[in-house]
């Protein structure tokens, strides 16, 4: 186990390096005087984007201090994906359409269907591994799902959702 915690401690140095790599997206063109009408008259025009966390994942456990063990990535609704650890701790940020997709996928699933089967096994923190657990913000509050009390699919449309979003910064790990 110690080959997959230096592993991934690599891909999160180097998700850290590519995040303060990329350079910033371009503000938007400020309006002009012949725009169209305000965003409240137009059917077009784009809704606020809600603030706070749309989702984030949690990796915790492990034979190790929990400040170098435990970690938990953020992608808030604008986009931006940060850790939980002191600045600097922006990671990068998702597109529009990548949010969108998550936010759709996070609408269509059912929680306590993807709750089942119960996890059964021995947890991965008990022999120096992680849990990954997720939080989702719905319309009706947040739904956590914990790895080492469901047996979650990866492979399902919300996680390939979240991966999409996240990209190198995602904990999400599955076989090939």
């Amino acid at each position: 186990m110690n080959v997959d915690r230096f592993l991934r401690r690599g891909l999160f140095a180097v998700a850290l390096i590519v995040a303060g790599c990329s350079s910033p997206g371009s503000a938007a063109s400020p309006a002009t005087a012949g725009s169209a009408p305000a965003p409240t008259s137009s059917p077009a025009a784009a809704s606020p984007v809600p603030s706070g966390t749309l989702a984030s994942v949690e990796q915790r456990g492990g034979e190790c201090p929990a400040a170098t063990c435990d970690t938990t990535v953020y992608l808030d609704f604008d986009g931006r994906i940060h850790v939980s650890a002191k600045p600097p701790n922006d990671l990068g940020t998702a597109t529009s359409a990548q949010v969108q997709a998550l936010e759709a996928a996070i609408a269509a699933t059912d929680f306590n269907e993807l709750r089942r089967p119960a996890f059964s096994g021995q947890c991965p923190t008990a022999y120096d591994g992680q849990e990954l657990v997720f939080t989702f913000t719905t319309a009706t509050g947040t739904q956590r799902l914990a790895a080492c009390e469901s047996v979650l699919d990866y492979s399902g449309p919300l996680f390939r959702a979240l991966t999409a979003a996240l990209g190198s910064a995602s904990p999400i790990r599955t076989a090939p």
